[in-house]
């Protein structure tokens, strides 16, 4: 069982989980930032609310076509490099924002910025799982889904104050050169590979084995809990057809699902401080403490 299973503490365990926690909620103040400036490039440079909605569509479907694409190279690039990487090439779209070109070029810039954010999640979280094994790894990984929360509102604030005080091309450019220096630390203190990496990646697979034979012998009562790891097997053994096995574990409808909460989340996150700032008529001073 997983209790039995010996996980010792490594030096530098949490330099590497606060590195991947900054990287993470960093990233955010370089993609969030774009919700808080629309009302202003809608205002001042006359743009309309429809092609800003392009704009950050054209960032969605590069995120998430990247991220196909980012979890595969993932397992066959440096995860240091791929982040740094993805860090660079999305805090320069930013400063490219800020220089104001022609709508095609932010399309452009902004759809980039999309790929680039991608090569973040997957490379972090593997090699939190290199250096982290066991209940070690489950308690890390709930502490990076907080960066993505205190992303949104580090961003969001910060971007408000830029916009409000300095001008909404700063909502770029600061947090672009704070990534920047940020880059520099990963470059020196960042590591990609654990002292006993291929230790902890067999006791990680040692507790998903022993997880997954717990479920198969989970009977009672006459009633048999199967896993779907067992599905799996049982499609394998006899031949069913991709569509088939789709359809058995409910694939369509966990994509629609997820569609519908990805539409209302982003949606949020992008259009709230429009909604506040023009249809509610609130500053973007005041914006800051409704946000927070």
């Amino acid at each position: 069982m997983q209790q039995n299973v010996k996980i010792n503490r490594l030096p530098g365990q949490g330099r590497i989980l606060l590195l991947a926690w900054l990287t993470y909620t960093l990233a955010y103040t370089l993609r969030v930032n774009i919700a808080v400036v629309i009302p202003v490039l809608v205002r001042e440079h006359h743009f309309t609310f429809a092609q800003m909605g392009v704009l950050t569509s054209c960032y969605f479907v590069a995120y998430m076509l990247g991220q196909l694409v980012s979890g595969s190279l993932g397992d066959r690039l440096s995860s240091k490099r791929m982040i740094i990487s993805g860090l660079l090439v999305s805090a320069l779209c930013n400063l490219g924002m800020a220089l104001m070109p022609g709508l095609g070029i932010l399309y452009l810039l902004w759809t980039i910025n999309g790929l680039a954010q991608s090569m973040l999640w997957a490379p972090l979280m593997k090699t939190l799982s290199v250096w982290f094994a066991g209940f070690q790894l489950e308690r890390v990984s709930f502490l990076m889904a907080q960066s993505v929360i205190v992303g949104y509102a580090v961003s969001w604030v910060l971007s408000s104050l830029l916009t409000a005080y300095l001008g909404w091309i700063y909502a770029f450019i600061v947090p672009a050169v704070m990534v920047l220096v940020f880059v520099v630390s990963l470059i020196i203190l960042f590591e990609d590979a654990a002292p006993d990496a291929d230790k902890r990646s067999e006791i990680n697979q040692t507790i998903v084995t022993q997880s997954d034979q717990t479920d198969r012998r989970g009977q009672g009562s006459g009633h048999v809990v199967e896993s779907v790891s067992d599905q799996t097997a049982g499609a394998q053994e006899h031949d069913v057809s991709v569509g088939a096995f789709f359809r058995m574990i409910q694939l369509p409808l966990l994509l629609v699902i997820s569609i519908c909460h990805g539409l209302i989340r982003e949606g949020i996150s992008v259009w709230f401080p429009t909604i506040l700032e023009d249809a509610a008529k609130i500053s973007l001073q005041n914006t800051i403490m409704i946000l927070i």
